[in-house]
Order: structure tokens, then C-alpha cells, then sequence
């Protein structure tokens, strides 16, 4: 976490950016992304997530799903929580032939993450501003698909109970024998996570560490046990 984050994290939950939010979309700013040969812009604005630049844990999350996955021509991907766009939008990006779909609860965030699919060229993407927990509302956004992956950068501001109803609405989406990738900061809270999904029966877990963040990827098992979480830190 750089000192602009910790500053932006250190100021409390003031921008609620993980709640519904449908005030208009206005730019204040635009920032570049670099990624594997790839250039992508993005506009952003007051009420989202890191807006001045790329936050660490998105680049590292990013770093290690394209360092450990090669998505399969069709595959399904989800940007969960997806801010004004980032990690969907490199995906799509670096991934052509896949479908990425972006789901964001707050509707001002998810207006930016349209905006930048387009503004950089993508058709492979679909934008649904959603409660995820939802699961009505998840299954009329995403016909009740199952995924290949899944990506989360949650909102730890939120809070543990919010973390948690992503994680296992999240789970409980990804296909049987596809993956969840989450980060996490290790002193936010990763430690306690990393003991909560290892005691999870459904998947199996790996764990990358780098720059003070950890990145758990849970494998949905074949054979899937209980999909609610076994317990909270």
C-alpha cells in the first residue's frame, strides 16, 4: 500500500464507494495503466475506489492471476466489485477471446467501468451495476452462469461481514474445477482470511505473497462440499 492509499484508507469509510451510489458519473481525472505490452486509460471521479491511480493490490492481483492462469478461448471471467473498471478491463485487454463481466454496486463507479470498456476499445465486456449478494439480482444480471474465475479486490473497508458475503456469493458462482482469486493486505486482515479458507472443505488454496499483500487462489473442487464459509476472523 502506497502513502497515497494509506492516507485514502486512513480517512475511514467517508466515500462509502462500496455502497449504491447513482449520482452522475463526472470526470475529474484521467490515469494510464501499463500492462504486458497493453496501454489502458481511464476516467475517474469523486465516490470510487483509489480514482488517482492504480492501486497495489488491483496491480498485484492482476500480476499473479496472469502469472498462474491462461483463460481458455470462451472462458467466463468476473471483475467483482469492479470500481471504474481496472482489473476487467485489462483482462478483456490481455484476454481477447474471453467474456468478462464487471459487476459494481456502486451505479456511479459502474457508469465510469462502461465508460472506460469503451473508451478503450473493448466488446468483450459486460457492465451490471448490482448487489452481488444478491442472489436474485446475480442471476437475472448473469442468466445464472457459473464462472471460470472470479476476481476480488474487496472493499475491507466494509468490513469482515461485507468480505465474507462476497467471498461466498462469489464462490458459489465459480464453476467446479474454475478458481476465485482474492487479495488481501497482510496486515488488514490476511492472516485471518488465510485460516478461514483453509478450513473451507470446497476448494483448494494457494497462497502468492509480494509487497506486504497476499493473493489466495481457491480452486473449486470437482466434487463441492458446503458453499457457505466455515467461520469469520
Amino acid at each position: 500500500m502506497t502513502k497515497p492509499e494509506r492516507r485514502e484508507f486512513d480517512r475511514g469509510p467517508r466515500a462509502h464507494y462500496f455502497t449504491e451510489d447513482r449520482t452522475p458519473a463526472v470526470k475529474e481525472g484521467t490515469l494510464s495503466f501499463a500492462f504486458k505490452g497493453h496501454e489502458f486509460t481511464f476516467e475517474s471521479g469523486s465516490g470510487v475506489f483509489s480514482k488517482d491511480r492504480a492501486d497495489t493490490g488491483s496491480r498485484i492481483l492482476l500480476q499473479e492471476f496472469c502469472k498462474n492462469e491462461r483463460p481458455a478461448a470462451g472462458a467466463r471471467i468476473l471483475d467483482l466489485g469492479c470500481g471504474y473498471g481496472l482489473i476487467g478491463i485489462v483482462l478483456a485487454g490481455v484476454f481477447t477471446d474471453a467474456n468478462v463481466d464487471f459487476v459494481e454496486i456502486n451505479a456511479k463507479a459502474a457508469k465510469f467501468a462502461a465508460r472506460n470498456a469503451k473508451n478503450n476499445g473493448l466488446g468483450n465486456v459486460s457492465v451490471h451495476a448490482i448487489d452481488f449478494t444478491d442472489a436474485t439480482q446475480r442471476d437475472r444480471a448473469t442468466g445464472g452462469l457459473p464462472y471460470d474465475y472470479i476476481l476480488l479486490n474487496p472493499p475491507v473497508k466494509a468490513g469482515k461481514r461485507v468480505t465474507r458475503a462476497l467471498v461466498d456469493a462469489a464462490l458459489d458462482s465459480v464453476r467446479a474445477g474454475g478458481a476465485m482469486y482474492i487479495v488481501l493486505r497482510t496486515s488488514l486482515g490476511a492472516k485471518a482470511w488465510q485460516a478461514t479458507f483453509e478450513g473451507r472443505q470446497d476448494v483448494h488454496l494457494d497462497v502468492f505473497r509480494e509487497s506486504g499483500y497476499r493473493v489466495f487462489k481457491l480452486a473449486v473442487k470437482p466434487a463441492m462440499g458446503a458453499t457457505g464459509g466455515d467461520g469469520t476472523p
